[in-house]
């Protein structure tokens, strides 16, 4: 007779084989790659105090490349001849030989371009609507008046919609002012000098004049507009060797460029202007090398087919084995083996896992993959391992609702859409991002559970060396529609959350150190402060909120996810709230008593062992087995 199963993803299973060779974080043949980039102190000629906390930035080919900045909706830098020297916890952590390498406190392992900068702009809004520019951030204030991460534009600004794959490259879908536009970028090269394209598809028409930003160069000497050509020429020195020059391509309406304070150059979308498309071009060289520029206005402009998907970029499906590993107080435990080596040469550092539908699960790495798993169904002995999505920005839990994938990383939530069927995901869809983040490397995006009215809880890393962000260390609500965002409950260092399937009670985890003594199991309550006490500019904090019970360090030091096991299949556990620990991997039984003024709890070890450490565990309520994934950061 089969006994009720724990199933565990975990990274021992590859035995008696050399250590893998992983190819780099980012791959080369992936059109994009996100991460925060640090773009401060680049020289003279580029935008000071350049950080964007949510990059993404495009391959262009010919070693070119683009950093696209969703929150401000701007090319925060375009380069050549090298891309960007890793940073951040995912990326340091990532190669075998580093596995023991801590990253530094703060927001010093930040990544960076390795190559040579063409042309930046400022950190203010991409674009802006109104007869005149609007250079001003119009987004709230951190409590550090320095904090660069301060999520999206307003809403009625703009909004980030998300990037597509296609057969042509990469589009970019974002609104402004009400109106949507997709974007393609991408290099156009003419006797061998080289430029930055941006193709605009306006999809409505233009209620009120748009402006948009197309470079910036801080200190120019002189600027001037081409009476003949149209286009913009910015003079770096008095001799007038080196320019920065934008031209626009616009068959069908009167679009044309202004010159802003000698230094930007603004593209204006009249008000009135019907759909259309258009095409900037952006050029940095000698000023011999002009001709060459006026060329590239002529090379005509192209709309993507958006919708048809990208073609398949991995085709083969990994097959591993499933294995019992001991039958435990009544349970079987099944050790599921990772995909390593694969022919990606991908570390599979599982974070978390959930179901898609009967016998399919997705599971998503902290190396910004998404892996569809096959097989797990009651008599599993082999499953098979599809890359579904890649290049997200350290993502650390998935969930699935409406049959949709969803994985919240440091850029937002992402849902994942696939066009063609062909199991890899064509369209990363902006969910919500209507949140903080800033570039410290322990803001991390801990957990995303879904809600039974629809919408999301999710929980921020609270650690901040720089400086105190809008939501580090927060537990918050996100609404059905992905559009709005309210903060419940605050304090926590690394909080991890779970919500009642019925009534919808929210519970938390928390891990030792940092003003949080211990373990805690939190029953979340309105606007409650729970301890975890970051910088802070004015030094004060409200009373802690008590939680539920404080477990023993010796008994769990760090508490990493909560779940509800299913109502029955799970023998004695069933309907239970089990606490998951990650520093001595293992799971806890919580009882409560919600009778009184004052709830109270306690805890209980079951009698599992389990080679790695775990993070986030999930809970099929079909056949009521649990599945728990994750892995060790460093070591």
């Amino acid at each position: 007779m089969r006994l009720f199963a724990w199933i565990i993803l975990a990274a021992t299973v590859v035995k008696a084989q050399a250590q893998p060779v992983f190819g780099p974080f980012s791959e080369e043949d992936f059109p994009f790659h996100t991460c925060t980039l640090d773009l401060r102190n680049l020289g003279k000629d580029f935008a000071k105090d350049n950080l964007v906390p949510r990059a993404i930035v495009l391959k262009l080919g010919e070693d070119h490349y683009a950093c696209w900045d969703p929150d401000l909706l701007r090319i925060a830098a375009f380069w050549k001849n090298g891309f960007v020297e890793m940073g951040g916890m995912a990326a340091h952590s990532y190669p075998p030989e580093r596995a023991k390498q801590k990253v530094a406190q703060g927001t010093s392992t930040l990544p960076k371009i390795l190559g040579t900068p063409i042309f930046t702009n400022g950190m203010y809004p991409g674009w802006s609507f109104g007869i005149t520019p609007k250079l001003k951030d119009p987004r709230p204030a951190a409590p550090n008046p320095r904090e660069t991460g301060l999520g999206p534009l307003p809403p009625d600004f703009a909004r980030w919609n998300g990037i597509y794959r296609t057969a042509a490259g990469v589009s970019l879908s974002y609104t402004v002012s009400g109106v949507p536009i997709l974007e393609n970028i991408r290099l156009i090269t003419k006797e061998f000098t080289h430029g930055l394209s941006r193709t605009l598809q306006i999809k409505e028409m233009v209620t009120r004049q748009l402006n948009l930003i197309a470079c910036e160069v801080p200190n120019a000497h002189s600027a001037k507009i081409d009476p003949k050509t149209g286009a913009a020429l910015l003079y770096h020195d008095d001799s007038k060797q080196t320019v920065t020059a934008v031209g626009i391509f616009s068959p069908r309406q009167k679009i044309q460029l202004k010159l802003h304070e000698s230094k930007r150059v603004i593209t204006q979308i009249p008000k009135g202007t019907k759909p259309t498309m258009l095409q900037v071009v952006t050029w940095r060289g000698r000023a011999e090398q002009l001709p060459s520029f006026y060329k590239m206005l002529r090379t005509g402009i192209q709309s993507p087919n958006v919708q048809g998907g990208a073609p398949a970029t991995w085709l083969e499906v990994e097959q591993t084995e499933v294995s019992e590993e001991s039958n435990s107080a009544g349970y079987m435990v099944e050790e599921i083996g990772l995909p390593i080596p694969n022919r990606w040469k991908r570390n599979v550092r599982p974070a978390s896992i959930a179901k898609v539908s009967k016998g399919l699960f997705a599971t998503v790495t902290f190396d910004g993959d998404v892996w569809l798993v096959y097989g797990l169904t009651k008599d599993r002995k082999k499953v098979g391992w599809k890359r579904f999505a890649s290049g997200l920005h350290e993502p650390l839990s998935i969930c699935v609702v409406d049959k949709k994938i969803h994985v919240l990383t440091r850029n937002g939530i992402i849902r994942l859409h696939d066009f063609n069927n062909d199991k890899e995901a064509d369209f990363y869809e902006n969910f919500c991002n209507s949140f903080g983040q800033t570039a410290e490397t322990r803001e991390f995006a801990n957990s995303l559970t879904a809600l039974p009215e629809g919408g999301f809880v999710i929980t921020k890393g609270g650690q901040q060396r720089a400086s105190q962000g809008l939501h580090n260390n927060h537990l918050l609500k996100v609404s059905a529609d992905g559009r709005t965002v309210e903060k419940l409950a605050y304090g926590l260092r690394q909080g991890f959350a779970t919500v009642h399937p019925e009534d919808g009670r929210i519970y938390a985890t928390d891990q030792q150190g940092n003003y949080i003594p211990s373990t805690p199991v939190h029953l979340i309550k309105k606007d409650a402060f729970l301890g975890f006490k970051e910088p802070n500019p004015n030094g004060k904090f409200p009373p802690t909120r008590e939680p539920l019970c404080w477990v023993p360090h010796k008994i769990a030091p760090s508490g990493t996810d909560m779940l509800w096991t299913a109502k029955s299949g799970f023998g004695p556990l069933s309907g239970r709230l089990l606490l998951i620990d990650y520093h001595n991997p293992g799971i806890l039984q919580v009882f409560q008593d919600l009778s009184g003024e004052h709830p109270q709890g306690g805890v209980h070890r079951l009698p599992f062992e389990f080679k790695s450490p775990i993070l986030k565990a999930f809970s099929d309520h079909d056949s009521g087995d649990i599945y728990l994934a994750g892995f060790q950061i460093f070591g």
